[in-house]
């Protein structure tokens, strides 16, 4: 009798899931769409009873497609990182999870970096600590909630650790996840105690640490009963949505690198410990490839710009994605940025390439004579340019081709901006947003004891997928991008600035001459 793996993955903007075969075939694959609560202040929340929600209704989907459960061997999930959600008893949320791109505890940060000394706290967790860590958002909601803090019983870091949860009554999370937190140690392998007890939170509400491989639990009687998976079912911790995506994208040895295009995005490599430090935004997360650390330059403004660029052509909530696709590429065919266009996409708070706790986007070098499709082209070019910053930053040097993972693969018009601005082919596979699934079942596959290692598995499921696609950038841009990238990073840098009422304007570095570029 066939056997599966049921792969789960809990993004921002949708929950994706896979059955795959031990022969590496995928089949039943679904999504279920996800609400997203925000404000102008900077919240990002979602309800995690949503995600949980979207795992009963695909699991419902695979029955009711003649899957017996008995046929699933094991449950993997990933999911996006750096969440705080509050648990009091029987795994009741106390709150709506606070996710990653939240950046209303600022004060709570700043005070802490005071404390402590943020060179320090950055040295101790090999990361900084930001408002997007979790003990700035647990301290937010304590002076915020009142008694519910008496009520903690469980702090969730990620939304697949909930998942994991919810189906085995197991309290875990992996090291990758962890490596986001702001406190978890890596020299020791443990958590922040004495940073935990300055500030009142019990040590045994934080998650115990295990491997992502390791079967971490079993599907309990009650959780079969909301699923349908079979009781005992064996569950595995899984793994951060960076890591699962690096397995995904096959990098596994120093130096190889690739590049998310999510929601939110991230462009990263491996790299030995101990390698040199990058500047501040960039994370180091551990856990991912043994005896190397992944080096992750983690970007805010991404696909969700990408999707407010679409509402400009007429996309509206539950439009086809890719009729608007379409309609974009259309209304940007043959439209060129002018050299005096710029747009910088930070129209959410940003954390890398340049820390910015407030919205400050713009569009700079509009005429009476732009049209539409130039500042859609610009958009497009903008974000790409915020990646090469990024990369700058990583201090990625390397000519070899880029492989590109997550659902912006879809937008063509996207990959060859990309490619034009960091100067790299791009390698896209057909099934790239589908490849922290890969990842995942990957490591269920050695769990379960078909293959030896990860590799053996992905070569495996290369061999049932089409042939990838390359973009390679069009060199005839070079000059006149390098001169944009050098603009840009002025402008972006100087934003923050012009943001304050009556700032000094007048400081800001003069936009360069169309002609001046173009002699470049």
């Amino acid at each position: 009798m066939q056997s599966y793996i049921a792969s789960f993955d809990i993004g921002t903007s949708e929950v994706k899931a896979a059955l795959l075969d031990r022969h590496g075939r995928s089949s039943l694959e679904h999504s279920i769409a996800l609400t997203t609560f925000g404000d102008d202040n900077g919240a990002f929340e979602q309800e995690a009873n949503d995600w949980f929600h979207a795992v009963q209704r695909i699991a419902a989907g695979w029955w009711r497609s003649g899957v017996a459960p008995n046929r699933i061997a094991v449950i993997a999930v990933s999911g996006q990182m750096q969440n705080f959600l509050p648990l009091g008893r029987n795994q009741a949320p106390l709150r709506r999870a606070v996710l990653y791109a939240d950046q209303r505890a600022q004060p709570e940060a700043r005070e802490i970096n005071a404390r402590y000394g943020a060179d320090t706290l950055a040295r101790e967790l090999d990361n900084p600590l930001t408002a997007a860590s979790i003990l700035p958002k647990l301290l937010r909601w304590r002076s915020e909630s009142g008694p519910d803090f008496q009520r903690l019983r469980h702090i969730v870091l990620g939304a697949k650790d909930y998942i994991v949860l919810r189906l085995t009554d197991s309290h875990i999370t992996d090291r990758t996840n962890a490596s986001t937190t702001g406190l978890y140690l890596p020299g020791a392998d443990a958590w922040h105690a004495g940073l935990l007890a300055d500030y009142g939170v019990p040590l045994a509400s934080m998650p115990e640490l295990r491997q992502a491989g390791e079967q971490v639990g079993a599907v309990t009687a009650l959780a079969a009963g909301q699923t349908g998976f079979a009781t005992g079912t064996p569950v595995l911790c899984g793994l951060g949505d960076a890591g699962a995506a690096t397995l995904g994208a096959g990098v596994g040895r120093a130096g190889e690198a690739y590049l998310y295009l999510g929601t939110t995005a991230w462009l990263a490599h491996l790299a030995p410990p101990g390698a040199a430090a990058a500047d501040r935004p960039v994370f180091t997360l551990a856990g991912v490839a043994a005896g190397l650390s992944l080096r992750a330059a983690p970007v805010l403004n991404a696909g969700n710009i990408l999707r407010w660029a679409l509402t400009l052509v007429g996309h509206r909530p539950g439009d086809s994605v890719a009729d608007s696709f379409r309609l974009f590429a259309a209304e940007l065919d043959g439209a060129e940025v002018p050299d005096g266009l710029l747009f910088i996409p930070y129209l959410h708070a940003e954390r890398c390439p340049i820390a910015l706790p407030a919205p400050n986007g713009a569009l700079l070098g509009i005429t009476a004579s732009t049209t539409r499709s130039q500042i859609l082209q610009a958009v497009l070019q903008g974000t790409a340019l915020s990646l090469r910053w990024c990369a700058e930053l990583l201090g990625m040097q390397s000519a070899a081709p880029l492989t590109v993972v997550g659902g912006g693969v879809r937008s063509e018009a996207w990959l060859q901006a990309i490619a034009d601005t960091l100067e790299l082919e791009l390698l896209v596979k057909p099934d790239a947003q589908m490849l922290p699934l890969r990842g995942l079942a990957a490591l269920a596959a050695v769990e379960l004891g078909w293959v030896r290692c990860p590799n053996d598995f992905l070569e495996a499921m290369d061999g049932t997928v089409a042939a990838t696609t390359t973009w390679r950038p069009r060199h005839g841009e070079r000059h006149r991008i390098r001169s944009k990238f050098e603009m840009f990073k002025r402008y972006a840098a100087a934003l923050p600035t012009l943001a304050d009422e009556g700032g000094p304007i007048a400081a800001w570095p003069r936009l360069a001459e169309p002609e001046s570029i173009s002699r470049c």
